[in-house]
């Protein structure tokens, strides 16, 4: 199978499927969750908000906050998801009015195994990196346990969005300053919609467990502590795939269905 391009990292889907956490260094690795692990988050009934807002901060993506970012006069384009997350710990760590910067210290902590980390400008790179601490050793260098760059963060961001099966490819590219504002005002217009009408708490990965567990036996209910996300997403892909695939073959078999106008690679339910 062809590797899985994702921002701007490609993994190799051999390596999501092992479901092994993804090591940068001894000190820096990002889980690649089990549903066991996601069960236990917001005191275990409110997992799924509090799983994808961890996904939503530390992928930072800054289309999604396109909005926010022109409240505060800043083109979302100009912006990278690091810059994101830099603009967004500086901003909402001294907003004591929001909750944006616990939950951040969360993700921070679920994905990195870390408590705290802070941002920090270096003069050699022109850039900021995140650190675990501020402390100076006896040589007055800064003397840290985790050091997180602008690339690792890249990296970081590529892996949460592959194991989560989330792509950009949705997303709306205007060509022009001009119609850029126009987007921008649509998704004002379609948050304060969701503001007016919200949309009913809709348990997607309980969905994703009934259709693999239940649907395509998949899997066993009682091994959800030891499935990670990536094969949960990975198997209702599948079976879809194959579910189509045979729709296909019994209609070619039974002539509901003319051969030679199917692509072939609609037959590959492996793809």
């Amino acid at each position: 199978m062809d590797n899985q391009q994702t921002g701007n990292v490609n993994f190799n889907e051999s390596f999501l499927i092992t479901g092994k956490d993804l090591v940068l260094d001894k000190n820096l690795i990002v889980k690649h969750p089990t549903v066991g692990e996601i069960f236990s988050l917001g005191n275990g009934l409110y997992y799924e908000d509090a799983y994808w807002s961890f996904v939503q901060v530390l992928t930072s993506d800054p289309y999604n906050s396109m909005v926010e970012l022109d409240d505060d006069g800043i083109d979302y384009v100009t912006m990278q998801p690091f810059d994101l997350f830099i603009y967004h710990f500086k901003k909402y760590s001294k907003d004591k009015k929001s909750n944006f910067f616990s939950i951040m210290l969360d993700a921070i902590h679920f994905f990195l195994g870390i408590n705290y980390l802070i941002p920090i400008y270096l003069d050699d790179i022109k850039d900021y990196v995140l650190v675990d601490n501020c402390n100076l050793d006896k040589n007055k260098q800064l003397n840290l346990k985790v050091l997180i760059t602008r690339q690792h963060f890249n990296v970081i961001v590529s892996f949460i969005k592959a194991i989560n099966k989330i792509s950009d490819e949705d997303q709306i590219k205007p060509a022009t300053v001009s119609l850029r504002k126009m987007l921008v005002q649509d998704k004002r217009e379609e948050i304060q919609m969701r503001l007016k009408y919200p949309d009913k708490n809709d348990d997607y990965i309980g969905k994703l467990i009934s259709a693999t567990c239940f649907g395509s036996h998949c899997f066993s209910i009682m091994d959800l502590d030891k499935i990670k996300i990536y094969w949960l997403f990975e198997a209702l892909h599948i079976a879809n795939n194959k579910d189509y695939t045979d729709h296909l073959l019994n209609g070619m078999y039974f002539g509901t269905v003319d051969s030679s106008k199917i692509n072939k690679e609609e037959l590959n339910w492996i793809k």
